[in-house]
């Protein structure tokens, strides 16, 4: 029978109650520890399961609008592909019909640029590069195109005044949208 059990003795390699105490502790505590790594592991994984999941969605449906336009499209022949894209773009006569007929007679084009502008239902913009006798003339160009409504948001982007021979020009640049209102190129 054990009458006296030591827990401060200090040979090695002697099994005590208090080394197979700390023992225990220090198991515990690992197993501890690693579970409640796992357990955050576990949530991390849980919302990336979940983000890729609504990004898998996400994916479907633009997969499913794609496949709805695409069988939509192959009905259509080749030329009515094409006659559809070229219905969305303005006839550029009426553009510039309407541009000429709002244009002072002391301004002419010197170049006139198109590019997709997406915050217009027309979906163009146009981009003015002029000169002008007066800067007046410049001011009333801008104007003239603001109160028409085939074009919309003229800005004057540039101006400056410069010197030819003995005469002096204002060159301007004007950014400016093109309405929904011109008419598209009709079909023959």
């Amino acid at each position: 029978m054990i009458q006296h059990v030591n827990f401060f003795e200090k040979a090695t390699f002697v099994l005590t109650y208090r080394k197979m105490a700390t023992v225990v502790v220090m198991l515990v505590g690992f197993f501890v520890l690693s579970y409640g790594l796992v357990w955050v592991q576990a949530g991390y994984f849980e919302k990336k399961v979940l983000k890729l999941t609504e990004e898998v969605n996400q994916l479907k449906i633009k997969q499913e609008k794609l496949f709805t336009e695409s069988t939509a499209t192959k009905d259509l022949s080749g030329k009515e592909l094409v006659r559809q894209f070229f219905s969305r773009l303005p006839q550029w006569s009426q553009v510039l019909q309407r541009m000429v007929k709002v244009m002072p007679t002391g301004v002419w084009l010197v170049s006139l640029k198109s590019y997709e502008k997406a915050d217009l239902s027309s979906g163009r913009g146009l981009l003015l590069s002029g000169e002008a006798k007066e800067a007046r003339d410049v001011s009333l160009f801008l104007k003239e195109l603001d109160l028409t409504p085939y074009f919309v948001k003229p800005i004057l982007t540039d101006s400056k005044q410069e010197k030819r021979g003995t005469a002096r020009v204002f060159t301007f640049t004007i950014d400016l949208g093109i309405s929904s209102h011109l008419k598209p190129v009709e079909s023959s």
